[in-house]
């Protein structure tokens, strides 16, 4: 769809959000807009700026503040606590990050959403914080006559800052990103607020608050041109681009910093030392990398049982060990901080985690954790099922491609599954095997009870998986030999063993995981690309397409929901029926 004064940077569909994303770049301020069109009544509306901190005057958070306190169109006192009285929003508020300041809300009600959405935009580019110094002096801060120093942040940021934690914190953050906004207090520190001046406040507003240097969202079911025309002519239209704008700097990593700070306390006791030990874990654009860090977390250090954590806590360096993970930020990081430590045991933790962990990879994760991460693939894959297809795909005017992208998801999945339960199970044991084999035990024995364990296994993973799967998909009973939903969770089930099988036969190939890894990779996406599904092939394609397992579980399901019958597939003029229907294509 074409919007005048804005340009189409991409256009995508998002079963996440139930709808369609859009990213439009405004022609004459260089402001970013995504739109998430979709059936949400509850519409929303969001503009955030990149801001990042080059003191700890703490001037975001002041200027988060003060943007609320009136503007040009609305000049009154305190409009955001008028809007809080008034309006019907199900959602208002701003926030000050590390990296971005925020202003969201969200309503059901569209002549609320326009009435907000005009107060927030003239807050945040009109405030009359830029011309009235009072607003300055009352949200961040002045010298009352005695000589002391108030204001609305200065005063929240005392107690906010008081605490241990939080003063653990900043000196992590400011030893970990010594040379980049990070290692700033975003907040404000209050030593530092008061050597903000006016002046300093301005200029830092006029080059972050602009719109070269924004992004809007507007969400849900509403007249998205209408809004997008509304922005272009009462605003960014009004604002030209800039000749440069903030960027946020990677931080060398800092390895091997050690910090030392007193802290105050009004009960001192032996047992008042903390121990926090801190990681970069990559890049935020690395989604799957943090994902395997937030699993590895909970796997490894998840409760006081976990592996990691149990090896810690015996060696009594503290009371408690605590995790946190942050893959928000440019450069996400991880923490472990130790509790209740003394003077005498904070310094053995650094070698005791590195012991701990040298432990830990010598002798692998126990066998019933990695049965229940087993265990727990499924749920999660019935999470994606759930966010990815739409529960009347089977029904709806999209059925040919609602209907075939959902069971090719569920048919994909057993497949990958399945490969990763098993590509490991022969190679990490390899030497034990042989060892074995070479008094006499049966090498097809030891295979075949393998492969048994798997079953077993995937039982429970194929029902979670299918019954999860019929459960969100409203899927029509075909009866083609049984109940079409159980004829769903054996087809899943002989999917994902036979995938497994193929992983044992990749794992006896290869000496370790590591070599046996790319194997997998090349196999997962030969599942992808020879199954039929997303690519049309022929010729020596369509011969190996006969050995593709994804393609034989995909004929399976489509056979059970007769996916050829349905009438907006035949409809759509594809070149005769892609799934046959008997008995034997079970």
């Amino acid at each position: 769809m074409n919007y005048p004064g804005y340009t189409l940077v991409r256009r995508e569909d998002c079963p996440e959000q139930h709808g369609v994303l859009t990213v439009l770049n405004h022609d004459v301020s260089g402001a970013t807009v995504l739109l998430v069109e979709n059936e949400d009544t509850n519409k929303a509306f969001g503009i955030g700026f990149g801001t990042f901190p080059s003191d700890d005057t703490g001037v975001f958070h002041i200027l988060e503040h003060s943007v609320l306190a009136g503007s040009e169109k609305y000049p009154v006192t305190s409009p955001f606590l008028q809007l809080l009285k008034s309006s019907m929003a199900s959602f208002l508020n701003a926030m000050t990050f590390p990296d971005k300041t925020v202003y969201p809300f969200a309503t059901p009600n569209e002549t609320d959403f326009k009435n907000l959405m005009d107060v927030y935009l003239n807050a945040v580019f009109c405030p009359l914080a830029m011309v009235d110094k009072a607003v300055f002096e009352q949200e961040g801060w002045h010298r009352d006559a005695d000589g002391t120093v108030s204001g609305v942040v200065y005063n929240e940021m005392q107690g906010a800052l008081a605490s241990p934690d939080a003063q653990l914190q900043n000196a992590l953050e400011r030893a970990m990103f010594p040379d980049t906004a990070y290692g700033f207090v975003s907040g404000g520190d209050p030593a530092s607020i008061p050597a903000l001046t006016y002046e300093k406040y301005q200029r830092v507003y006029r080059r972050h608050y602009s719109a070269d240097n924004c992004c809007i969202t507007l969400y849900g079911k509403m007249d998205m041109a209408e809004k997008l025309a509304f922005l272009d002519e009462h605003y960014l239209s009004r604002m030209p681009k800039g000749t440069s704008h903030p960027r946020l700097t990677v931080q060398d990593q800092q390895n091997g910093v050690r910090v030392h700070i007193p802290y105050y306390t009004e009960n001192p006791e032996p047992d008042q030392v903390q121990c926090a030990l801190a990681w970069y874990t990559g890049a935020f654009a690395d989604r799957e990398r943090q994902l395997g860090v937030e699993i590895l977390l909970d796997a490894l250090l998840g409760t006081n049982q976990s592996p990691l954590k149990a090896a810690l806590l015996e060696q009594k360096l503290g009371a408690d060990i605590d995790i946190g993970f942050d893959d928000s930020t440019l450069q996400p990081t991880l923490e472990l901080v130790l509790r209740g430590a003394t003077a005498e045991t904070a310094p053995k933790f650094a070698a005791g985690v590195k012991q701990a962990v040298t432990d830990l990879l010598a002798g692998g994760i126990p066998e019933e954790l990695l049965l229940a991460s087993l265990t727990l693939q499924s749920p999660f894959m019935v999470l994606v099922v759930k966010l990815t297809a739409d529960p009347n795909c089977f029904t709806s005017n999209l059925v040919n491609i609602g209907s075939r992208t959902a069971l090719f998801v569920l048919a994909a999945m057993a497949t990958f599954m399945g490969t990763l339960n098993s590509y490991r199970e022969i190679c990490r044991e390899r030497e034990i095997i042989l060892r074995e084999a070479s008094v006499g035990v049966s090498l097809p024995a030891v295979v075949l009870s393998k492969a048994a364990v798997l079953l077993l296994v995937e039982v429970l993973q194929a029902a979670i998986l299918a019954f999860g799967f019929v459960s969100i998909v409203h899927v029509p009973q075909n009866h083609l030999l049984l109940e079409t939903d159980m004829e769903i969770f054996i087809t899943v089930l002989l999917t994902m063993f036979s995938s497994s099988c193929i992983g044992l036969l990749i794992s006896a190939l290869f000496t370790s995981g590591e070599s046996a890894i790319l194997a997998v990779l090349v196999l997962m996406i030969g599942q992808v690309v020879f199954s039929n599904i997303m690519f049309t092939v022929t010729g020596a394609a369509a011969t190996i397409s006969n050995i593709i397992v994804c393609r034989w579980g995909m004929g399976a399901l489509g056979a059970s929901t007769d996916l050829n019958s349905r009438m907006a597939w035949l409809q759509a003029g594809l070149d005769g029926p892609m799934y046959d229907a008997p008995v034997e294509n079970l």
